[in-house]
């Protein structure tokens, strides 16, 4: 009896202490005791237990299976209770429903049914699951939204998976499981593209991470751009265990590099061909540049009637503005590129801004609008800076104030401080709204289209002012209103220099020449640069000659000794380049001194002074021709001094005869043609010359353009178009000067070389009109039939395999004819013994003159 008291209590103490709450439930489901720990799990106290139904702590919906059968065991329940560990819900006092695991146990004390019920509380273990679940969860969408695949592998020849994200199946069509241990179907390795495996072999595991850019090939055989970047994850011993890293699908971006760098070498090439562009365009408007600012500055040397004088300064202002206006182009192109050099030295300040103003006070009081210039008294004399750039810029601003200014004044206004000169230029013209004002410096904006046709311009002029003053280390901006006038203002760091001297000389003046007198050669294709020239030289007491291209420059210097050679660089044939380097290797085989060459050429490039001077030339001189600085570059060259002239005695001329030819200006800018060439005579002369040889030069045309050659196209409207530029041939020049537009676009119109025929013969009956015909006409009548005379005696001799010298000496003489071309070709022939080639020269030569 002792011992069952004592079992008893041992058991009780048992279950005071268990954690789990225990319940014993008769067969009626009466609960006979509850532990301690039914409170913490139930939230009621053993004593509130005791005695109410089992069904007390289950939830209303499963209380149907614990009925008076089930206690009583009468029936046994579908779902198995007894004898299992169930995680179910149970019901606490406060109506709340927790998880718990549940064992019910069943026997059988003095014949009746007895249960006991183990719950154990799995809140906070739910609690735990849950945060893992959620952990999971977002670990989950994490690597989902990941742009790529998150992967971790081992460290093997085939790069097992231990792990990778679901983006694998977007990147390469293939699921994840189809990598993944412990039986992969498939190596990410296999996708590697056969030409980027290399690359894997470089992976160095003790720089802790890799980078790569490759390609794969996915499941439906399309090539993708990736890039991945891995980490090697290490044990504290340091040995590689794995290797986390993710993949990124880069395709598009590659693509977009791909067009990017197709893109660039497009706009390259773009640059290129505006290079291009840009030394064509310099070449053909420098050309005619050289004969109207050289010829003009020539005659300005003489003396002249004081309205000549006057009407000749105004053609050669005029030239030397056009000249502006290109540069203004090409400096644009310059800034555009960083290429801009600037020139600082020392400068007087008011005569600069005179220079300016005077530029544009005659168009200032034609228009009734005052021109006014403030210079504070605060502003020194002298500065050191660029004032070619500055007068550049103050004429953009002062010819825009004026320009679109109307009635009232334009201002300039110059004043000083310690670190800055500050120029404002006020009108009170159209003025600009807000929009307007925003984009003014924007390159070729105006303000709309009316305003362009009204006005005209590029809309470079303030685009320029605003690089330059920039460049210049100062600032630029504007402020204007509507119908009211418009103030540009700009300051620069300009440093007060010493007082200089006055450095702006006569219009009529030639700043220098050389004591000796040279032997000098002039070679150019274009004949009004050869006359040019040699006017220029031999006034200036220097032998000349001349030569068309490079291969007649060779054998004019192999037969005589040069001090100096002037070369174009663009010629026919043989192009200047090419002539010095024959002549360089020349001399150099026959151990002769090198002859000073000069390039002389309308480009302004940088990189044609570059292949100049690779070629061997010393020297480079632009076009149109400044005589002072082409003597100071030979001055150079030949390291002697150039000086002063001296004064020419002053002599009277008379006036010239008023023309007695009518003609069309249309077909010839007379005018323009004799303040060129100097007479009508001369006009005339010219261009009957130039018809002589233009149908053949326009049927090669039409040859090119059949046979859709454009590089031919190009070059013969460019010689076309310059030639009949010269000689003020209006139509002609604008149909050639369209030809060659479209031939740089890779375009020709048929119908615009039959104009240029159609222009040719307007151009033919014009000199038929003229009084000179008759006289020129006998003349040429005369040459040919020499000419033609002689062709005939040295046919023959070659036809004897005889070269009959004394009629070569004759053809050399008549070399510089109508047909100096072709005569030419024929006597290089001969000397070069390709006698077939001097036959056919010879009796197409024939024909034609016949």
């Amino acid at each position: 009896m002792v011992r069952a008291i004592e079992s008893e209590r041992f058991q009780r103490a048992i279950t005071d202490t268990a954690v789990d709450a225990i319940l014993t439930v008769d067969d009626k489901g009466i609960i006979k005791t509850a532990n301690p720990a039914v409170e913490d799990i139930y939230g009621f106290t053993p004593d509130e237990l005791v005695g109410q139904h089992a069904s007390v702590v289950i939830p209303h919906e499963k209380r149907y299976l614990y009925g008076d059968d089930f206690f009583s065991q009468r029936i046994m329940p579908t779902v198995q209770i007894i004898g299992t560990g169930r995680e179910v819900e149970i019901l606490r006092k406060n109506g709340e429903k927790i998880p718990v695991r549940v064992g019910v146990g069943y026997t059988k004390l003095d014949g009746r049914p007895t249960f006991v019920s183990f719950v154990s509380d799995l809140r906070k273990r739910k609690e735990m699951e849950n945060a893992l679940r959620e952990s999971e969860a977002k670990f989950r969408s994490l690597i989902s939204n990941i742009p790529g695949v998150a992967y971790r592998c081992l460290v093997n020849p085939d790069w097992p998976m231990v792990f990778i994200s679901d983006a694998v199946t977007e990147l390469t069509g293939y699921p994840p499981e189809d990598f993944v241990l412990p039986t992969p179907k498939r190596s990410f390795s296999e996708l590697y593209h056969p030409d980027d495996v290399e690359m894997f072999s470089n992976i160095d595991s003790d720089a802790g991470g890799f980078s790569f850019e490759y390609r794969i090939i996915v499941k439906s055989g399309d090539v993708k751009w990736v890039t991945e970047h891995g980490v090697h994850v290490k044990d504290d011993d340091g040995n590689v265990l794995y290797i986390d890293g993710f993949i990124s699908d880069i395709t598009h971006r590659r693509v977009m590099e791909e067009e990017l760098k197709a893109a660039k070498e497009k706009a390259e090439l773009a640059a290129a061909t505006r290079t291009a562009f840009l030394a064509n365009m310099s070449h053909e408007i420098r050309t005619p540049m050289n004969a109207i600012i050289g010829f003009s500055d020539l005659m300005l040397g003489e003396e002249l009637l004081d309205e000549q004088k006057s009407h000749l300064t105004t053609i050669n202002r005029s030239a030397r503005s056009l000249l502006h206006l290109l540069n203004d182009i090409l400096d644009s192109a310059k800034l555009d590129k960083g290429k801009l050099e600037l020139d600082y030295r020392d400068f007087i300040i008011r005569e600069e801004l005179d220079l300016v103003i005077s530029t544009f006070w005659l168009e200032a009081k034609r228009k009734k609008v005052e021109l006014i210039l403030h210079v504070d008294d605060q502003v020194a004399t002298s500065y050191r800076g660029v004032p070619e750039r500055i007068r550049q810029v103050l004429n953009n601003l002062i010819g825009n104030a004026v320009k679109f200014t109307h009635q009232g004044q334009v201002v300039i206004n110059v004043k000083s401080d310690e670190k800055f000169v500050c120029f404002d230029v006020s009108d009170t013209g159209i003025g600009m709204t807000s929009e307007q004002l925003d984009r003014v410096f924007d390159p070729f904006s105006q303000a709309d289209a009316s305003m362009s046709r009204k006005y005209g311009g590029t809309g470079l002029g303030t685009t320029i002012s605003k690089q330059l003053v920039e460049l210049m280390g100062g600032t630029i901006f504007a402020k204007s209103e509507e119908n009211k006038g418009s103030v540009f203002s700009f300051r620069l760091p300009l440093e007060v220099a010493e007082f200089v001297e006055s450095s702006v000389p006569m219009i009529n003046e030639k700043t220098t020449y050389l004591d000796a007198t040279l032997n000098v050669l002039v070679v150019d294709d274009v004949l009004q640069n050869i006359e040019l020239l040699t006017l220029l030289l031999t006034r200036a007491g220097h032998n000349v000659k001349t030569a068309t291209d490079g291969i007649e420059a060779l054998e004019k210097m192999r037969e005589e000794a040069f001090d100096i050679v002037l070369m174009d660089l663009q010629m026919p044939r043989m192009d200047g380049l090419e002539a010095a380097k024959q002549r360089r290797i020349f001399e150099r085989e026959q151990g002769l001194p090198a002859t000073p060459i000069i390039a002389l050429t309308a480009s302004v490039l940088v990189q044609d002074k570059h292949a100049a001077q690779q070629a061997g030339m010393e020297g480079f001189a632009n076009k149109p021709v400044d005589f002072s600085s082409l003597i100071d570059e030979i001055a150079r060259v030949l390291n002697v001094e150039s000086n002063k002239p001296p004064v020419h005695s002053k002599r009277r001329v008379k006036p010239r005869a008023a023309s007695t030819l009518l003609v069309e200006k249309h077909v010839l800018d007379l005018k323009r043609a004799i303040e060129l060439w100097g007479s009508e005579a001369a006009v005339l002369q010219e261009v009957d010359k130039f018809t002589s040889t233009c149908r053949d030069q326009i049927n090669a045309l039409m040859n090119s353009a059949i046979k859709e050659d454009f590089a031919a196209i190009t070059k013969q409207a460019h010689r076309l178009k310059g030639t009949s530029g010269n000689l003020g041939l209006t139509t002609f020049f604008n149909i050639a000067s369209d030809i060659e537009s479209q031939a740089l676009k890779s375009t020709v119109d048929i119908d615009d070389i039959n104009a240029l025929r159609e222009a040719l013969d307007k151009i033919e009956l014009m000199l038929s009109e003229s009084p000179l015909y008759a006289e020129n006409a006998i003349n040429e009548s005369i040459d040919n039939e020499l000419i033609l005379e002689h062709l005939k005696i040295l046919l023959t001799s070659i036809e004897q395999n005889m070269v009959n010298e004394e009629e070569l000496a004759v053809l050399r003489e008549a070399a510089p004819t109508l047909y100096s071309y072709e005569i030419n070709q024929i006597l290089l022939d001969i000397d070069d013994f390709e006698f077939e080639l001097a036959q056919q020269g010879i009796r197409a030569l024939i024909e034609k003159l016949t």
